[in-house]
């Protein structure tokens, strides 16, 4: 994969984000994946200001004071078009480094769980936090679980792998989503673009 990811940027290094069929490619945020075979994406920030430049996101002041104003997720990756049917997700985000120097990703979870019980109906984590190491990057996995509402008051209850990594001046957070009760079950899928990641 490292090979694969070296040989497309060398094809056209001032390219900051490289797209070819499962195979994403961020340059400028250091981040490389595949998505699950035959999933669609549903959305890609291509970030127009970063396409001609050839900065990499490792140590960089001024990726750290632009990302302040980015939109994110950076790309929404589904199994079924959204406008088809209700399926798994995979929500990618991308922002500053907020730690502080004597903190650990492990360290700030409660925190990070205190923030989506205020965002998602009748959040809670499952089971404990697995702390790891993903590319070489500090690692933090999760299970969680809330209700989704749909329009006609409709409730689902969603299952949610996360993933955050850290590897300076980004954090980076995958949320992986299916529906175990509906018999929409993901996680082989997940395993496999979780093994895909590289921090490049």
């Amino acid at each position: 994969m490292a090979a694969m990811a070296a040989a497309a940027t060398a094809a056209n290094p001032l390219q900051a984000v490289l797209v070819d069929d499962d195979l994403y490619i961020n340059q400028r945020l250091g981040l490389s994946f595949r998505k699950p075979s035959g999933w669609h994406y549903e959305s890609i920030m291509n970030f127009k200001k970063l396409r001609d430049e050839y900065s990499v996101a490792a140590h960089s002041e001024v990726l750290n004071d632009e990302m302040q104003d980015w939109s994110l997720p950076i790309a929404t990756i589904t199994k079924y078009p959204l406008k088809d049917r209700l399926g798994p997700s995979i929500v990618v985000y991308v922002e500053p480094n907020a730690l502080e120097s004597e903190e650990t990703l492990l360290s700030v979870m409660p925190l990070l769980q205190e923030y989506l019980a205020g965002l998602f109906l009748n959040y809670e984590r499952v089971g404990n936090y697995r702390g790891g190491v993903v590319s070489g990057c500090e690692t933090v996995e999760y299970y969680s679980k809330f209700i989704y509402e749909r329009a006609m008051r409709k409730s689902i209850p969603v299952r949610n792998k996360s993933l955050c990594s850290v590897r300076d001046p980004v954090m980076y957070t995958m949320h992986m989503m299916d529906i175990p009760e509906l018999n929409i079950d993901a996680q082989e899928e997940f395993n496999v673009f979780v093994n895909s990641i590289i921090y490049i």
